[in-house]
Parts: structure tokens; C-alpha cells; sequence
């Protein structure tokens, strides 16, 4: 919001500047200046909250992990691949952990591209309509680079568990 706030703001500085009403100039400084310092204040918070919050999914994900492990019979732990454990214990939830703070800035991003959109369709319908074709090439471009992507994962994470497997042995 503070965000879309400071795009609000620039635009009624502009229009103030084009009618030559220069008294409301200061005014709209002190906005400005607010809300930069609102934007900045709210991120860091949200940021940190994400941390605290991805932390905790994660350390609840491995002490249920773990817990399971614990109650599983000691047959049944036997017939697992202790290699998949291993992987899953250390390397997936730490993937987990490092994920959320994209994802918590994506989420606000896309809530500025919403704004944006918006007022961008009250602007120009043509521009509008540019730009929905143009993100919409965007995403699917990128949703086949990610297949390819995910392609080249899976055997990253099949020579990873090899590896361990060769370290086991």
C-alpha cells in the first residue's frame, strides 16, 4: 500500500506541476517523504516476520520428520534409503527456509503490479492491453525455461543421492 501510495503521490506532484499550483509542492514533499519511510519501515517488518515465520514451518517440518522417524518401527526405518532421510532432514527444508523470502517479496510485488495495472487501464485501455500480452508471452516463456530447468534438477538430485549413497558405502 505504501507503495502504491508513493506512486499516487508522484502523480498528483506532476499535476499540481502542470496547473501551476506550486504552493501544494511541499505538501506533496512531506507526503513523499512519509511514505518512503512507511514503505521502508513496513518492509523491513514484513521481511523479518516472513523469516520468523518460514523458520518455524521449517523447524516444525523437521521435528515431524524426525518424530516419525522415531516412532517408525526399526524394520521399517531399515527398508528406507537412510540417503533420502538425510537429503530430505538437511538439504530440502534448508531449501524450504531460503524460499520464503522470495516468496514474501513476490507477494507484495504482485500486489504493486495489481495497482499498477489498474491505474494503467484507467490511463490507456492500449497500453493495458500491450502489457497483459506482453506478461503473458513473459510467463510462458518462462514456464518452459522452468521445465527444462526442473529436467536438469531431477538429475542434479539423482547424482547428489549417488553421491551419498558412494559415501555410505
Amino acid at each position: 500500500l505504501a507503495n502504491g501510495g508513493l506512486v499516487a503521490i508522484i502523480n498528483a506532484a506532476a499535476a499540481t506541476r502542470e496547473t501551476d499550483q506550486d504552493a501544494f509542492l511541499p505538501r506533496y514533499l512531506i507526503l513523499f517523504i512519509l511514505t518512503v519511510i512507511l514503505f521502508i519501515l513496513t518492509r523491513q517488518y514484513v521481511l523479518l516476520q516472513s523469516v520468523v515465520c518460514s523458520e518455524g514451518l521449517v523447524s516444525h517440518l523437521r521435528a515431524r520428520i524426525a518424530d516419525r522417524i522415531r516412532q517408525s518401527e526399526l524394520a521399517t526405518f531399515d527398508r528406507l534409503e537412510k540417503t533420502q532421510v538425510f537429503v530430505t532432514l538437511s538439504d530440502n527444508t534448508t531449501k524450504m527456509s531460503q524460499a520464503a523470502l522470495p516468496i514474501f517479496n513476490s507477494a507484495g510485488s504482485g500486489v504493486m503490479l495489481l495497482f499498477c495495472l489498474g491505474y494503467m487501464y484507467v490511463l490507456s485501455h492500449l497500453a493495458f492491453v500491450i502489457t497483459i500480452v506482453l506478461m503473458v508471452a513473459s510467463v510462458m516463456h518462462f514456464l518452459q525455461m522452468n521445465r527444462r530447468m526442473e529436467g536438469c534438477l531431477q538429475d542434479a538430485y539423482k547424482q547428489e543421492k549417488s553421491f551419498f549413497i558412494a559415501i555410505r558405502n
